[in-house]
């Protein structure tokens, strides 16, 4: 397979990916495995991105702006860090996109 054959592949994998993260009930299993993958092995990276996937699918980072009366600049921000210490500002964006996650499953007893 050449490579504009791969990328061919993988543009097209997105789309889908994106039209089933439309739907809510798709995008709620998608995020929690997201979730448990990162109560795993601690890569916040992947879980961001799981995470503007969704927000894309669910119509952008100005519509989730929009319904969190919040500021565009600062949730593209924690959108594009890197830092863990944003899974605070993180978890509250699922929780307006309609997504329910306990802070407490993401804590292990060591912390």
């Amino acid at each position: 397979m050449n490579m504009e054959s791969i990328l061919k592949c993988t543009a097209n994998f997105r789309n889908y990916l994106l039209k089933d993260l439309a739907e809510p009930e798709f995008a709620k299993h998608y995020l929690e495995i997201s979730v448990e993958n990162y109560e795993k092995d601690g890569d916040i990276e992947i879980l961001l991105q799981a995470i503007r996937d969704v927000v894309e699918a669910q119509g952008g980072i100005e519509k989730l702006a929009a319904s969190t009366n919040g500021n565009f600049q600062h949730l593209s921000d924690v959108l594009d860090s890197k830092n863990a210490s944003r899974l605070d500002d993180l978890l509250d964006m699922l929780s307006v996109l309609g997504f329910k996650i306990e802070r407490n499953d993401l804590l292990s007893d060591d912390t």
